[in-house]
């Protein structure tokens, strides 16, 4: 495919190797981190992505949101650089809006880290900003200290008008 992909906080080139897996073409397919060892992947923050506006035809983050300083800014600059008509893949490892995440190394309580911004808070700003939702999924499993953590799959098109999206309506009653 033609399309340019752009992998945020892909950490190595294996999330960059299963994009070519979905049919995406080597070369038309960035990585993006803080810091990188392989070429493919550019050195650079999520919350100033250092491309063009509406520069990718698809833009994932995968499970990286809850390791950024400000996601909000993360999430506008990823709208930023996703072409009109573009999808925009997000997942989100935490239980929504949960006040306190727990570190998986020391056990500790940790308030205010960034993955307790929930889902439907991320969801409810990509929508301002012009996205429409096409499709979620969300599954529970059991974490490293015995909670249930709700993990989520939410993908995004960019309109270039603004909908009722009555599938964003639906989630939220949920």
């Amino acid at each position: 495919k033609d399309e340019k992909v752009l992998c945020i906080g892909c950490r190595n080139i294996l999330e960059i190797h299963q994009a070519t897996l979905f049919g995406f073409s080597w070369e038309n397919i960035t990585g993006l981190d803080l810091f990188s060892v392989n070429p493919k992947i550019k050195e650079g923050a999520m919350e100033n992505i250092p491309f063009e506006d509406e520069s990718f035809d698809l833009v994932t983050n995968i499970g990286a949101l809850s390791y950024c300083g400000d996601p909000l800014k993360a999430i506008d600059e990823c709208v930023r650089v996703l072409k009109p008509g573009g999808r925009f893949v997000l997942t989100h490892p935490f239980i929504p809006n949960d006040p306190i995440a727990t570190s998986a190394y020391s056990k500790d309580k940790i308030p205010n880290f960034p993955c307790t911004i929930g889902i439907k808070d991320y969801t409810r700003r990509l929508i301002q900003k012009g996205l429409r939702v096409y499709y979620t999924q969300s599954h529970d499993k059991v974490n490293s200290v015995g909670s249930i953590q709700t993990g989520h799959v939410i993908a995004f098109v960019k309109t270039t008008e603004r909908v009722q999206d009555d599938l964003f309506e639906h989630f939220l009653e949920n």
